[in-house]
């Protein structure tokens, strides 16, 4: 296997921070000879699916993931707009892609105003999840300011809900103070046993893709790419690198590769694609799911006909119903 797998990438349905398209990742890499990606978009799985299926049929081994803003939490990481501090959250199994979509499902039904995904809620089980605490999480922006003994407290507190499945994750993006969490997160994992992986951010395909990527950014923040007021928040770096590169990059540290290697060997859960999936309904004895949509349809109609306007003819109504129920039970029961 490579050297490298790349984490922490972003596809184009984070939408205020990447320009990647699915089917040009997977083939980026394929060409590139990296044999997993790790898919962690902003606070989504909408791309999963996709995702999962073109990688496959290119050989290439699907990671999914989601980088979570927490909110409510302790001490916040404030450069992004989506608030507070983050962690980045891999399935292992179906277990832990059942995890993420129940946080993501209860996320999404505080409403789009919400700051992120209480921190609490990460202190129930959580098994089948993998956590990789970047820059951007607690520990990371109090170690790269040089608070060790918060980011040790905030540490303790993964450590209880990861405890054999926590990573540390590094950049080399030229970013103020990326030298110095990285020095520091280095000597937190060295004296708490703890891997390191090496991380890019990945935003963009190529270096020349930066340009298209930062015009996004301004479009989603409602700027203009000469506003001297923007934030810059990204840099050139953070494309999809070689794995040459990332060796030569991070040479002094090859641990940090050799575990991006063995965290995508731990992660071992694609979505089932090509069956028929439909929940579990209880029946009438001898009654067909097929059948029974029918019948309740056909009731369903005849009780709304039942309070229509006299006179209303419902020839037109049940023709149309005929005909719907055809779609759907081709769309639901045939595989189309």
């Amino acid at each position: 296997m490579s050297p490298y797998v790349p984490l922490d990438v972003h596809s184009e349905y984070s939408l205020h921070d990447s320009v990647i398209r699915l089917p040009e990742l997977v083939e980026t890499a394929a060409a590139s000879g990296i044999p997993a990606v790790g898919l962690a978009d902003d606070g989504n799985l909408f791309a999963a699916v996709k995702f999962a299926r073109a990688a496959e049929a290119r050989g290439i081994k699907p990671l999914l993931g989601i980088d979570l803003v927490l909110a409510g939490g302790t001490a916040g990481r404030r450069e992004d707009p989506g608030g507070g501090p983050r962690v980045l959250l891999y399935a292992r199994d179906l277990e832990g892609y059942r995890h993420l979509c129940a946080l993501l499902s209860r996320r999404y039904a505080l409403g789009p105003s919400a700051p992120g995904v209480p921190e609490a809620w990460l202190d129930e089980p959580v098994e089948g999840l993998i956590a990789v605490l970047g820059r951007a999480s607690d520990v990371g922006h109090d170690l790269a300011h040089a608070r060790e003994k918060d980011a040790l407290a905030h540490l303790e507190r993964w450590l209880r809900r990861f405890p054999d499945r926590l990573y540390l994750g590094v950049t080399r993006l030229r970013r103020a103070l990326d030298a110095v969490h990285l020095q520091a997160a280095v000597d937190l994992a060295a004296r708490r046993g703890l891997p390191i992986v090496a991380l890019n951010e990945v935003r963009f395909l190529t270096a020349a893709d930066y340009d298209a990527h930062e015009a996004r950014v301004c479009i989603q923040e409602g700027r203009t790419l000469d506003d001297p007021q923007r934030r810059r928040r990204f840099v050139e770096d953070q494309y999809l690198r070689r794995p040459e590169e990332m060796a030569e990059l991070f040479r002094d540290l090859p641990e940090a590769l050799a575990n991006t290697v063995e965290l995508a060997r731990r992660l071992n859960f694609a979505p089932s694609l090509g069956g028929i999936h439909l929940p579990s309904y209880p029946l009438p004895a001898g009654e067909a799911p097929e059948a029974s949509l029918r019948r309740q349809a056909r009731e369903g109609l005849a009780a709304r006909l039942a309070r229509a306007r006299p006179g209303t003819d419902p020839r037109p109504y049940g023709e149309r119903l005929e005909r719907e129920l055809e779609v759907i039970v081709q769309m639901a029961f045939s595989g189309y």
